[in-house]
C-alpha cells in the first residue's frame, strides 16, 4: 500500500514544503548579502543584456572606450576582444557590488566583522586588475599609414585620381 499522505509536520496550505525551514520567502538561510548578489547575478545573465537597456548601454559604452584606447577595432586582436568584453562585464559587476554596498554598512554590528561580499568585491577587483594588466594600462596610438593616405581614406578620394595641373 502507498502512502499518499504528506510527511509529518506538513500544516496544510501553509506554502511550503514539507522538511523545509518555513514557507517560501523567508530568509532563514541568508547571512549576508552575496546570495541576493548572486542571484541577480545571474539573472543578469539569464536575460541577455541587449542594447535598449541601461546595462547594454553601459557595456557597450565601456567596450567602445576601452577599444579605442587600445588603438580602434581594427587594431585588437581576438583575444583581446575577449579580454575586453571580460572587463566590461566585470565593471559592470562591480558597479552592481558597490551599489549593493553603498546601500549598506560594511560591517556587519551583531558579528562585528566586515560582510563576507567585500571578499568577493576584493577578488572582482584583483581579476579586473589582471585583465587589464593583460590588456596593457597604456593608451596605444592608432596606426595610421601615412597622412596622404589617411586623407584620401576620409575624402573618400580613390588611388587612381592623378594630380590636377
Amino acid at each position: 500500500m502507498a502512502d499518499d499522505s504528506p510527511p509529518k509536520f506538513h500544516i496544510p496550505n501553509s506554502g511550503g514544503i514539507a522538511g523545509r525551514s518555513g514557507p517560501p520567502g523567508n530568509a532563514n538561510a541568508r547571512t549576508h548579502g552575496a546570495w541576493t548578489i548572486r542571484r541577480e547575478r545571474k539573472e543578469l545573465r539569464r536575460r541577455a543584456i541587449n542594447g535598449r537597456s541601461s546595462e547594454g548601454r553601459y557595456v557597450a559604452e565601456q567596450r567602445n572606450d576601452i577599444v579605442a584606447d587600445l588603438g580602434g577595432a581594427d587594431s585588437i586582436s581576438t583575444q583581446e576582444r575577449w579580454l575586453v568584453d571580460e572587463v566590461t562585464f566585470l565593471r559592470l559587476e562591480l558597479a552592481y557590488v558597490r551599489t549593493w554596498l553603498a546601500e549598506r554598512p560594511p560591517f556587519n554590528r551583531k558579528k562585528r566583522t566586515a560582510h563576507p561580499i567585500l571578499r568577493d568585491y576584493m577578488a572582482m577587483v584583483s581579476t579586473l586588475r589582471a585583465l587589464l594588466t593583460d590588456l596593457g594600462l597604456q593608451r596605444r596610438a592608432r596606426a595610421v599609414d601615412s597622412l596622404e593616405a589617411e586623407c584620401r581614406r576620409t575624402t573618400g578620394a580613390s588611388d587612381q585620381d592623378g594630380d590636377v595641373g
